[in-house]
């Protein structure tokens, strides 16, 4: 079963897991007046976790095209 596509908004924070800064940079910072918020790469985020999922379903079809050779090459099914 393959998981459904989050929107920016559905990901919430989880979108900084993406974020190309160093973990030292991203989110929200408070060094002792008011907080400081990383510099907005979250569309850069954003796209880094589409092609992510992109990628894990390419995967999971890859996969399921290799069970179902090896499925048909054991005979099992008419060709």
């Amino acid at each position: 079963m393959s998981d459904k596509i989050k929107t920016i908004e559905e990901l919430g924070e989880d979108v900084c897991e993406y974020c190309p800064l160093e973990d030292n940079q991203k989110g929200v910072h408070c060094y002792g007046g008011e907080p400081v918020m990383c510099v907005g790469c979250c569309p850069q985020a954003y796209e880094a976790y589409l092609d992510d999922m992109m990628d894990t379903e390419e995967e999971r079809h890859k996969d399921k095209v290799r069970e179902i050779k090896k499925y048909m090459e054991d005979g099992d099914v008419d060709k």
